[in-house]
This record gives structure tokens, C-alpha cells and sequence, in this order.
């Protein structure tokens, strides 16, 4: 234990406590301001298909678009876990989420 007052030695590249809380309430800001500029509204799609019209065909169960000005991710609803209803034997669920 360390006595009443006496400081620690850090190692080359730590940051004490009140340095770590600086950089936490920086980045807090810097993210607001991004926020705060970058405000657009975000649409998801999902439609219900026959069990396997799609996913028989596709080699996926989600897919990140990067490139692309319309959807920014699709994914398949039973691959994710706990997700395998029993409507799953009937049907498959396509969300896909659009490029803000």
C-alpha cells in the first residue's frame, strides 16, 4: 500500500487518472460534434421470403456493403443466434439496412 501523498511512477506511454479523463471527455466532444453535423435518418427494410428461396441461393447470411449508396448491411434474421422460430420452417426474414 502506498502512503498518504506518494505519487506512482508510470512507464513510458501511461496516462494517469486525470489524464485518461482529458482524453475520454475529448473524445466525447469530438464525437458529439460528428453527431451533431452528420444527422441523417436510417431506414431498414425486412421482408419475409419462402424458407429457402433465398439462402439456398445466396453464400451468405450477412453481407456489409461498403460501396454501396443504397444498403450498408443485409442480413439473414434465423443466423442470428437465439433467432430459429418456427415460422423459420416456413419462412426466412431479410433485413437489410439502408446507407444513411
Amino acid at each position: 500500500a502506498r502512503a498518504a501523498g506518494e505519487s506512482t511512477a508510470m512507464a513510458d506511454g501511461e496516462v494517469g487518472p486525470a489524464q485518461l479523463l482529458d482524453r475520454l471527455r475529448s473524445l466525447g466532444e469530438s464525437l458529439q460534434e460528428l453527431r451533431d453535423k452528420h444527422k441523417a435518418p436510417v431506414y431498414t427494410l425486412s421482408a419475409a421470403y419462402p424458407a429457402g428461396s433465398l439462402s439456398t441461393h445466396l453464400p451468405f447470411d450477412a453481407a456489409a456493403l461498403p460501396s454501396s449508396e443504397d444498403f450498408s448491411l443485409v442480413v439473414r434474421d434465423a443466423s442470428r443466434p437465439g433467432r430459429h422460430s418456427a415460422c423459420a420452417k416456413e419462412e426466412e426474414l431479410w433485413t437489410a439496412v439502408a446507407t444513411p
